[in-house]
């Protein structure tokens, strides 16, 4: 998924890869997504668009679990 820039904090920036897309606020927020890329070209203002993989994704949980290690408690 993607998210078009609409003022500063809105979408990423150089550096973000690998970082969350947060929905939600406080116990209600959930990691919906990690940061992808985005256009080099427009990087942090207006005309960016910001590319996410959807973690919410059946078939991306997965992956991400067969190469995690589990953490132990």
């Amino acid at each position: 998924f993607s998210a078009k820039f609409s003022g500063d904090g809105s979408n990423t920036c150089q550096g973000d890869s690998g970082g969350p897309a947060i929905v939600g606020s406080g116990a209600t927020a959930a990691v919906i997504g990690l940061t992808s890329s985005g256009l080099p070209e427009v990087a942090c203002r207006e005309g960016d668009v910001s590319l996410f993989t959807n973690v919410q994704d059946g078939s991306i949980l997965n992956f991400i679990r067969s190469v995690s290690d589990p953490v132990e408690r």
